[in-house]
């Protein structure tokens, strides 16, 4: 599991937003969370976003986690 970042409190629209329009930028996303007190980073929320954090409801596990399960 990932530890807790700035942006997961405020999953919820980007989620809504890309559900209605998965092309919307990531900058449009973020203006939108920072206006409800989001003090992350663009940065930090593609991050987020291409780790399937936003889409999610629940994290995904890392790749060195999934190597370790059995088959």
């Amino acid at each position: 599991m990932y530890r807790v970042c700035l942006v997961d409190p405020y999953r919820d629209q980007p989620r809504r937003c890309r559900t209605e329009d998965p092309a919307v930028p990531v900058t449009h996303l973020l203006a939108e969370i920072r206006e409800q007190g989001c003090t992350g980073s663009a940065n930090l929320l593609v991050r987020c976003i291409n780790q399937g954090r936003v889409e999610a409801d629940q994290a995904a596990l890392p790749p060195h986690k999934v190597a370790g399960l059995p088959t």
